[in-house]
């Protein structure tokens, strides 16, 4: 996966695992107004257990990082963050 000099920045200001923006990827889902967002919530946090093996660091680490939002841009990672406020729709 590609990443921005912004994405690198935020990812090492968040302290976010690469293995966790893999899975934010894989299982996030796809906002219906902005098709560039990805969306990790807790709930997702059982289907990836089910799907993947997880250690107990990388699980902890998950659970504190969810709600998380990655942004891509043609398989492109712009930017990443933690989902504090309801997500504006992007307006056209």
């Amino acid at each position: 996966m590609i990443k921005t000099d912004h994405a690198k920045l935020r990812i090492l200001q968040r302290h976010f695992d690469e293995r966790i923006i893999n899975l934010v990827y894989k299982y996030g889902k796809v906002l219906p107004d902005n098709k560039n967002r990805y969306v990790l919530n807790y709930a997702d946090i059982s289907t990836i257990e089910k799907n993947e093996k997880l250690s107990i660091t990388l699980k902890k680490q998950l659970e504190k990082s969810v709600p998380l939002v990655c942004v891509f841009c043609d398989d492109e990672l712009v930017t990443v963050f933690r989902q504090n406020k309801r997500i504006n729709r992007r307006w056209n």
